[in-house]
């Protein structure tokens, strides 16, 4: 039994009214591109990448300074393929800049819950001033675009903050699940010799406190790249430790806006700039380390967002 005839017995969870229909954004993009149902939008999908993939970076509004010389490249082999070839992308740009001045800036950019019920939420111009800020620190703590940075960080507002920051100065996050032990963070940080390293006293998790920080301080023993150490008091409100390695969050972010004003913008990076490495769980071996470009997995992201769950 092939797929189709599965699905085609089993009943309809929901169906979309027409107004529905008619306000969806997909609705929108089909119509830009003239297909008028899913057959013929999924056989345009594939039968002709590059054109599709161009009118998607069309509807999404992503702008590259400078534009792009060839969209795909596929020369050295599929597996290689290189999208968007001499544009110049920073995504942060696409992520807060371009909301500024409009209606879209005092819209909630982030709302986040804490497992013990409390509530925060940032409006798009209050995550880009963060942002700004954080970025600024950064570079007042000596990092530079190339350099790769670890996250060890529980979902957070500050989570969001770092990684578009360090995306912001060219640099290339490097997220580490904050459940990981101390090898599983010792291998990743030391695969890319990362610089610096975002880490948290904790996190509440199933009525339980994780201590994160033991663990993040004992993984440090033995990565000897790392050169600065970012610690946020997610249980308490700071770290308490006054190291020249360890920086405070509060610390980073105050250095950063009012030292910094000429240090927070994003700097100029390619579109096939690396912006983030994603390793997987090394359940089935060895970890294997995926790196993501500014015109890569944020892209695609922003057409599953738009597409997928409008």
């Amino acid at each position: 039994m092939n797929e189709s005839n599965t699905y085609e017995n089993l009943p309809i969870a929901w169906k979309p009214s027409d107004e529905v229909i008619e306000k969806a954004q997909l609705t929108k993009f089909m119509e830009q591109i003239g297909v008028s149902g899913w057959d013929e939008l999924y056989q345009r999908s594939i039968e002709d990448v590059e054109s599709f993939t161009a009118e998607v970076l069309k509807f999404l509004d992503i702008k590259f300074d400078p534009p792009y010389e060839k969209l795909l490249d596929t020369s050295e082999g599929i597996e290689w393929s290189k999208w968007c070839v001499g544009g110049g992308l920073n995504i942060t740009e696409m992520c807060l800049d371009r909301w500024i001045g409009t209606d879209v800036e005092d819209q909630a950019a982030i709302i986040w819950e804490g497992e013990e019920g409390e509530v925060k939420q940032v409006t798009y111009k209050e995550l880009k001033k963060q942002v700004e800020d954080c970025a600024a620190g950064l570079r007042i703590n000596g990092l530079e675009k190339g350099d790769a940075v670890g996250i060890h960080l529980p979902m957070m507002i500050e989570t969001v903050v770092a990684l578009l920051a360090i995306n912001r100065i060219g640099a290339i996050a490097v997220p580490v699940f904050s459940g990981y032990g101390v090898s599983a963070i010792q291998s990743r940080l030391n695969a890319v010799k990362a610089k610096a390293f975002f880490t948290c006293d904790g996190f509440p998790r199933r009525g339980k406190d994780i201590d994160a920080f033991s663990i993040a301080l004992e993984s440090l023993t033995d990565c000897p790249t790392i050169q600065k150490v970012f610690t946020i008091g997610r249980l308490k409100e700071d770290s308490g430790l006054i190291k020249q390695k360890f920086v405070d969050w509060s610390v980073l972010m105050k250095h950063g806006s009012f030292g910094g004003w000429k240090l927070n913008f994003p700097l100029s990076t390619d579109a096939n700039d690396p912006a983030i490495i994603l390793y997987s769980s090394g359940t089935t071996g060895r970890p294997k380390g995926i790196a993501h470009v500014h015109c890569g997995f944020p892209i695609k992201a922003a057409q599953d967002m738009a597409f997928g769950t409008d």
